[in-house]
């Protein structure tokens, strides 16, 4: 059984459940940050690793109503942030309006695999960004865990330490279930949310969302690659102890 008093820090599996893993780094920007122009740099910079590249769109809308006049509707879009994608779109680099973002879709082993590409690619967007300051540095993993229906029925607690639970009787059943957590690590004082939720039925199983995000709010010592990777480390670290301390050890090993 998996020690959850003790910190993970890497986790490998034959059959990993993950489907996203996100690296969120947001930073103070130079008052005469010009995205745009940035995002002409980058596309340069990144074009032979990443060579499609996609803007994505944001579109707000905004009422306002003063007594019995007629409501003002007023429209706000534009670009929030430029991806560059992989060739088989597996990976990408996001150049945000607030910062960087790297996004690995499954298949995925272990970030030791993508850490390196995530520091080349972060010196890439320093280099021509130039940010004040770190703000916040997110890790997110988004898992998709099937659950085997035995007689049209499951067993939660058989899979979930965490999870969601019905009063007490025979009288209801869960048809699908989403529950939300947010915690504190005391160790490190990083912040984290835990995400589980049921989807649709399909070929016998029960596809179950973990969503892990941690979370670290103080800055690094500086934007050296090193600097950010031990934050980045330290997220992983307590992602694994919440992945650990959420599912059976009967649930990992559907994994294996």
């Amino acid at each position: 059984m998996m020690d959850t008093n003790q910190e993970v820090t890497a986790l490998k599996f034959r059959n990993a459940p993950i489907v996203e893993t996100i690296l969120d780094i947001d930073c103070d920007m130079r008052p005469d940050f010009d995205f745009e122009e940035a995002v002409n740099s980058a596309g340069d910079s990144f074009k032979q690793s990443y060579p499609v590249q996609r803007a994505r769109h944001f579109t707000e809308h905004e009422i306002k109503q003063d007594g019995a006049t007629d409501p003002q509707v007023s429209i706000r879009s534009g670009i929030v942030a430029f991806q560059f994608f992989s060739d088989d779109e597996k990976q990408l680099v996001q150049l945000r309006r607030q910062g960087f973002s790297f996004n690995r879709l499954a298949p995925y082993i272990s970030l030791d695999d993508y850490i390196e590409e995530m520091g080349t690619a972060w010196a890439i967007f320093t280099g021509i960004v130039q940010p004040l300051a770190v703000r916040a540095i997110r890790l997110r993993y988004i898992n998709r865990i099937m659950l085997p229906l035995k007689g049209g029925g499951l067993e939660l607690d058989h899979y979930l330490r965490l999870g969601p639970r019905t009063p007490e009787g025979n009288r209801l059943s869960l048809s699908n279930f989403m529950s939300r957590n947010s915690v504190i690590d005391s160790e490190t004082g990083h912040q984290a949310a835990i995400v589980l939720a049921s989807q649709q039925s399909e070929a016998g199983n029960l596809p179950v969302i973990l969503d892990i995000m941690t979370i670290d709010e103080s800055p690094p010592d500086s934007f050296e690659w090193s600097d950010v990777e031990s934050r980045v480390q330290s997220l992983r670290g307590l992602k694994n102890y919440l992945f650990g301390s959420t599912l059976t050890d009967a649930c990992m090993e559907l994994f294996q």
